[in-house]
């Protein structure tokens, strides 16, 4: 359901724009609508400028921080902020740690890892070992093996 029914059935009900249930609404949807895009994490500043935009800007930028760090303490929306400042879905953020482990153990089994990595990858993907990556996980290995 896009957001602008729901603020509409909120705002039908009486509940103010001001309402943490409706900031919390905006967050939660911002949120999924990142998810849903392939994304498995997301900044507090990238968070906090859409809900911001959502809003219709009538809320400060204080108070949506606010409402936002409450929100990620709430059990049930199984958040994980990283030391990074980083939201992740709890759930994704351990597969992707499991996925960096068996990327490393991979590579460590080859001995030094190779110049030419990306030939490496495209081996690993040929013979199943991970799955096909998208550009940004691509980007990510990269940066992860070409660190001094």
């Amino acid at each position: 359901m896009p957001f602008s029914i729901a603020e509409q059935l909120a705002q039908d009900k009486g509940i103010s724009p001001q309402s943490s249930e409706r900031i919390s609404g905006a967050i939660q949807y911002v949120y999924v609508q990142y998810q849903n895009s392939g994304n498995s994490y997301l900044s507090l500043n990238v968070l906090e400028h859409r809900v911001y935009h959502l809003m219709g800007k009538s809320l400060s930028q204080a108070r949506i921080h606010i409402e936002i760090e409450k929100f990620a303490n709430q059990k049930e929306h199984q958040l994980l902020r990283t030391k990074g400042g980083l939201f992740y879905y709890r759930p994704l953020y351990f597969t992707e740690i499991q996925i960096a482990q068996r990327l490393a153990d991979l590579t460590s089994t080859m001995g030094k890892v190779p110049k030419q990595y990306q030939l490496v990858m495209d081996r690993l993907i040929q013979e199943g070992k991970i799955p096909i990556l998208d550009e940004g996980q691509k980007e990510g290995i990269e940066q992860f093996f070409l660190r001094e």
